[in-house]
This record gives C-alpha cells, structure tokens and sequence, in this order.
C-alpha cells in the first residue's frame, strides 16, 4: 500500500500496542474510543502460534516475527510503540534490536531488565508452581488465583479480559515460560545506549512493587521520563483510560474531551 502523508508531508501516527498476559488485544478497545480517530492502530493478540509454536525458550524468534511486521508498518507510518505487563517486555527487546522502528515507546508497568541471581532462584521456584496451576487449576480459579496476587491489589477489580474459549491454554503456558523474565538479557546500559526514541516509564502509585522499582531505576540514571498515576494500580493503563491519554501526550479524540 502506498503511503498515505499529509499535506506536510509526514507520515500518519500507528501505535503498536502489545497486551500482557492472561489477555487479548481487547484490553486496548477503551483507549482506543478515547485517542484521535485518524490514529491507526496494530494491535495483534499475542498467543498465537505464530509467535511460539516451534520456537526456543526466550524472546529471539518471537522478537523476530514481530520487527518484520512493524518493518511492514514503518513504510507507511511513523510508529509509537505502546506495551503493558509482559507486552513490554517484548517491546523492549523489539526496540533493542531495532531501535529506530520507533519515535516514541511507552512501557506501562513494565520490567524488562535481567533478573539478579537471587531473583533468579525465587522466580523459577514461583513460574514452576504457576506452570502446575496452568495444567490442573479449572479456567475460573486459575483467573481467580492469578488476579489475587499482591502486585494486583492496588487495581480496580476489572471484568475477566479473556474467556476459556478466547485463548489456547497450552499456547498461554507456553508464553508464560518462553517470554518468561528468566529468559530476559536486556540490562540498563542496553537502554540508555538507544539514540533518537524518546522512552517513557509509567506506572500506577499504587503498585508498590513497580513503584520502587522504577524509583530505583531513575536513580541509576535509566534514560527517559518516568510518570506515575496517582490512586492507580498495576493495571492502571485500563482503569483510566482518559488519565493515561492526557499524562503521556496521546492525540485526544472526541469522546475524551467530552470527559
């Protein structure tokens, strides 16, 4: 297709949004209503076997399967990239590996780095016992148990995003051990070294975890801007969809500034 420039000669905006686990693309439908109708959008559900089935554990094949179809993009589009929970992390590794894919990248409650021996052993332990719940638990307590966890317990209890016959479970398994953080390379000093993308670390005040996190990450100098969303949780991006268009600059559409 050709490229469809404005008067001023540049190319039309498409935010490529990667979702998190235990999900669908659907989970972007509301910020979708509220950003600039001429903005594009890719949004592809992730647990597909195009991005596992064959593949080895870690991020390579997955990250090469989704730069070839941002490339296809990048010919028409100028791109921000956009990703939540464990779509970050694949973010991350795509803007490593191909770093002027994009002008601007926003990591939503995101931890792309590599993990410390010691977090290392205390991961693997927990991504076992989760790997068991994924074979045994029924789909209504595996959701239940999931969404009880503590890095959960400052969001707003939203309704389930995915249903038993929206998502291959075994695929689902298999994105949680292949793009799991104990298949994850990338460090600080990887990050810091990118030229011309502007980077963005958001977070919600509530989220604890995330919240130290990232304040220990901008006092070890993690290049970019880090904003926090006051009375939020880690799931702050789908709980206001309005708040998050107007603190990270997004195109307001109609329906956001009726708000």
């Amino acid at each position: 297709m050709e490229s469809d420039k404005n008067n001023n000669g540049v190319k039309p905006l498409c935010i490529v949004a990667l979702h998190g686990f235990l999900a669908t693309s659907k989970v972007w439908d509301r910020l979708k209503e509220v950003v600039d109708n001429s903005v594009h959008w890719y949004t592809p559900d992730l647990i597909q076997s195009r991005y596992l089935i064959g593949q080895a554990p870690g991020f390579t094949d997955a990250v090469r399967v989704l730069k070839s179809e941002f490339q296809g993009l990048k010919k028409d589009y100028q791109l921000w990239g956009m990703g939540y929970s464990m779509g970050g992390r694949l973010l991350a590794h795509v803007l490593v590996d191909s770093p002027s894919l994009f002008e601007k990248t926003f990591f939503l409650s995101t931890d792309p780095f590599q993990l410390s021996d010691d977090q290392f052993e205390l991961r693997q332990k927990w991504q076992e016992d989760w790997l068991t719940k994924f074979r045994t638990l029924s789909w209504s307590d595996l959701i239940d148990e999931w969404n009880s966890q503590p890095v959960f317990s400052g969001s707003q209890a939203l309704p389930s995003w995915v249903n038993e016959q929206e998502i291959d479970r075994q695929l689902l398994a298999e994105s949680f051990e292949k793009w799991s953080r104990l298949n994850q390379l990338i460090r600080i000093e990887d990050i810091n070294q990118l030229q011309g993308v502007d980077l963005i670390w958001a977070y919600g005040e509530k989220d604890k975890k995330y919240k130290n996190l990232y304040e220990t990450w901008r006092k070890q100098g993690l290049k970019g801007r880090f904003v926090e969303f006051k009375g939020l949780g880690h799931r702050f991006p789908f709980e206001d969809t309005v708040e998050l268009l107007n603190r990270l600059d997004l195109p307001a559409g109609w329906e956001a500034c009726q708000n």
